[in-house]
């Protein structure tokens, strides 16, 4: 792909100097200022430099070292363009040449919209590059996302088109039944079909796991066998299992092998006469059937999805995939006229479902948020479904009861009864190179605190969407109370703005009001309560030394015996005026837990300020393989020769540490969450 100049592809390893055997790996690349032309099926000689992956490492964000592992990445890099690079052969023909070309002359049409243009690259050849990160969210918010990647509903589409095709070509040759089934002639062609489509799609893994299972369905019809719903999804997900072990760590896996779960639940427990569910029956309890799924892998649902998709669905199946595919086949076959000429009406039909679906999407009651569940929530339900499976009397009352209850309502506080004890919960996330944290005051009440959003990138990318609200909805958090911006730099306040359309903001405290006109101003002697926890602000006054970074806001907080020290990007001018403005009150400044200054930066954290603080652990948010070499060595020598133990978000991604009435405690991520694929820091 190539997008804002620079381009993208995947590389299969060949061959590799010895330092780095690699072969039969794949590898992400990148390519910028990039003079070279790649395409499909090319060998190349390159040089690149590459490091292992890595991605955010938090809760609720998008796992992407399980994803690079899942599909066999091994690192990640850019051709480096002063290096040996050439062209060793290309493939004259290839089915990835030929999904290769159909995206380029759908792109070199320049009279289809960009929104059309995504959704046809996707439909036809499972190319979703073209889709911008906003048509994205708009497909989850309707929840009509499983329309726009070809998976089982497309496979069996094309299935059972072919498959109606071919019994109406056979019916006049009867005799040809004396001789080949006609099993054989209609489904086998038909599975052929579904083969090919699944190849165009690059057999992706949920065509893949489609196609097994309607192989499965092909198989027992043609051996004449009756075969129940629940009984070929279980042999396909035992030989999805069998060839590849890891599609287990897909949520794609889980998700499709429970919708046909579900149908066949459905279908057999509502089946008094011997008749299948009518869509219009089918389409509500699949979808809250789903839930307690969709809410465990996501952290949210949508409310309108099984009205759009009473709509859409058939719209899609009976009339724009069809008709899509229909023109693919022409493109194929060369007939690019007719091709094109139903592909501009497709244009506006795609733009006109867009829109719509945009339209609701921003409704904003499109998506609900879902609390965390506890063990006693999941046996419920576990109970609930095995109860409705072998058709209890009781099981209807108790399944929606229980579906209702879990998903929606935070259990464990609607069986708390009186008072509630309080606890502070300190999160600093992995945001990469910028900082974000989140303060909880959990107990009678609930009070959160954001200070700063972490970065946004040129491409429109920040660490707000991919980190810090996916962890807010994690915990169920809709609403913040206060939002502290230290300053303006940008990998504190990028992303700001996706907080401010996302969530309900009370109030907004900053150093820099000339940026964000709507926030109040931050000074030292500001204090406020929430339960027992007490907050104040430290730092700026009129007097503090300027300098964007010196203006950080700097946030003491305190509880029971606990205090921390949030510091913000500030610097050694800072440091020591602070050590000068609170000269006859050094408790302000003591804490038992203090953010490093400016992500570790050798410009600030001066052996005197650290001797004031006297903290017992310091938090280090820095980015992986950062070019500022964040945090620095004499700095991380300094906190660890005075015994202060240090977390990075490098090392340990986000943390969260928990602080009560009897002390503190540190939650890690990468050691609470600790999986196999995980990244383990080693040298380039």
């Amino acid at each position: 792909t190539i997008r804002d100049g620079v381009v993208n592809f995947t590389f299969e390893v060949d061959s590799s100097n010895q330092s780095a055997p690699l072969k039969g790996d794949l590898i992400k690349l990148s390519c910028y200022r990039c003079y070279l032309n790649f395409e499909s099926d090319q060998r190349w000689q390159l040089t690149v430099r590459l490091k292992q992956p890595h991605g955010y490492a938090s809760w609720g964000a998008f796992d992407y070292e399980k994803y690079l592992f899942r599909h066999r990445f091994v690192g990640k890099g850019y051709v480096r363009l002063k290096g040996v690079n050439k062209l060793l052969g290309s493939k004259s023909y290839s089915v990835n040449k030929l999904r290769y070309s159909i995206v380029e002359k759908l792109k070199d049409d320049t009279g289809f919209s960009k929104v059309g243009l995504a959704m046809m690259a996707a439909l036809m050849v499972g190319d979703k590059s073209l889709m911008s990160a906003e048509q994205s969210e708009v497909f989850q918010a309707t929840g009509v996302s499983h329309l726009m990647a070809i998976s089982g509903l497309h496979i069996g589409l094309v299935f059972v088109v072919i498959a109606w095709l071919f019994k109406w070509l056979s019916y006049p040759f009867t005799r040809l039944y004396l001789i080949v089934p006609r099993q054989h002639l209609i489904l086998l062609p038909a599975l052929l079909g579904a083969l090919f489509y699944a190849a165009l799609a690059g057999f992706a893994v949920s065509t893949t796991r489609a196609l097994i299972m309607l192989t499965v369905f092909v198989v027992s019809k043609l051996l004449a066998r009756e075969v129940s719903l629940h009984k070929v999804l279980l042999i396909a997900a035992c030989l999805i299992v069998l060839l590849d072990p890891f599609s287990l760590l897909d949520a794609g896996f889980w998700l499709s092998c429970g919708a046909v779960w579900v149908i066949g639940l459905f279908n057999t427990t509502n089946d008094e006469n011997g008749k299948s569910l009518s869509l219009l029956r089918l389409q509500p309890l699949l979808w809250f059937g789903m839930l307690p799924m969709t809410a465990l892998l996501f952290g949210q649902v949508s409310w309108v999805s099984p009205v759009v998709n009473l709509i859409v669905v058939p719209l899609f199946c009976m009339v724009l995939i069809p008709v899509t595919l229909f023109s693919l086949c022409l493109l194929i076959v060369g007939f690019d006229g007719p091709s094109f000429t139903l592909l501009s009406y497709l244009d506006h039909a795609y733009v006109l479902v867009y829109n719509v679906l945009n339209s609701i999407a921003g409704s904003g009651f499109a998506k609900g948020v879902t609390y965390q569940w506890s063990g006693l929530q999941t046996s419920l339900i576990i109970i609930a479904l095995l109860l409705y499976y072998f058709k209890s009397k009781a099981a209807g009352f108790c399944f929606w009861g229980v579906m209702a209850i879990s998903l929606f309502f935070p259990l464990p506080r609607l069986l708390s009864f009186g008072g509630v004890p309080t606890e502070l919960n300190v999160v600093l996330l992995d945001v990469g190179q910028g900082l974000s944290m989140v303060i909880e005051v959990k107990g009678n009440q609930h009070y959160t605190l954001v200070y700063d959003t972490g970065p946004r990138y040129p491409s429109g990318f920040s660490a707000a969407k991919a980190v810090l609200l996916p962890f807010l909805a994690s915990r169920g958090i809709t609403k913040i109370d206060r939002l502290i911006i230290s300053h303006a730099d940008n990998d504190h306040i990028g992303g700001y703005d996706d907080v401010i359309a996302n969530l309900t903001v009370n109030d907004i405290l900053t150093s820099r009001t000339d940026v964000l006109p709507n926030a109040k101003a931050c000074n030292a002697g500001q204090q406020w309560q929430v339960e027992d926890v007490q907050f104040e602000i430290l730092s700026p006054t009129l007097n503090t030394p300027q300098g964007s970074n010196n203006l950080s806001c700097v946030l003491r907080i305190s509880y029971a015996e606990t205090s921390v020290l949030i510091t913000g990007d500030i610097e050694k001018q800072v440091e020591r005026f602070l050590l000068k403005e609170y000269r006859n009150k050094f408790d302000k400044l003591k804490a038992d837990i203090v953010l490093v200054p400016h992500q570790g930066s050798k410009t600030s954290s001066t052996p005197e300020f650290i001797d004031a603080v006297q903290p017992k652990l310091a938090l280090v948010a820095a980015g992986y393989l950062n070019h500022y070499g964040h945090p620095h060595e004499k700095v991380t020598d300094r906190y660890n020769g005075r015994g202060v133990k240090l977390l990075s978000t490098v090392d340990n991604g986000s943390v969260i540490i928990k602080i009560n009435s009897l002390g503190w405690r540190t939650l890690p991520f990468r050691d609470v969450e600790k999986a196999f694929w995980n990244h383990q820091k080693k040298p380039n």
